[in-house]
């Protein structure tokens, strides 16, 4: 006695084909750069590294400076004289990548204390974790779905 069974599987192979592409989804990982530079965005708001680490206050000397001359009217927060920098903040991203950061030649000495106090901006949050967790979950789901 012979039992043959045949299994249409043309439709559980599409989702899984559309389960591998999640990831290297363009719309996601712009979603993710968008993510990225709106909490590193908030370093610059709330005066905090990623991880929530406050910065260093200014110095009574700089904050002195700032308030002397015909800029007199410069912002006292710290990173912020002018807004150069935290208004230089991009990102870019593609399939399966994104990056955040600036090209302003200075942001490296702030960024890892080099003749300055580090006050870093650039970095992983957990906020920006889980929101990532998040929007894979999302595109795995929105792939699956196809």
């Amino acid at each position: 006695m012979r039992f043959d069974i045949n299994v249409d599987d043309r439709q559980l192979r599409a989702s899984l084909k559309g389960l591998r592409s999640a990831p290297k989804d363009p719309r996601l990982w712009n979603e993710m750069g968008h993510t990225l530079r709106a909490e590193t965005l908030r370093c610059f708001r709330d005066q905090q590294s990623p991880s929530g680490v406050a910065w260093k206050p200014l110095s009574q000397r700089t904050i002195n400076m700032r308030r002397k001359g015909p800029k007199k009217s410069r912002s006292i927060q710290i990173l912020r004289d002018t807004g150069t920098l935290m208004n230089s903040i991009g990102f870019r991203a593609g399939n399966g990548w994104c990056e955040c950061g600036t090209n302003v030649e200075y942001a490296r000495k702030h960024q890892f204390g080099i003749g300055v106090p580090a006050r870093p901006f650039l970095g992983l949050s957990e906020v920006f974790l889980r929101r990532a967790m998040m929007l894979l979950s999302e595109g795995i789901k929105r792939s699956w779905g196809k």
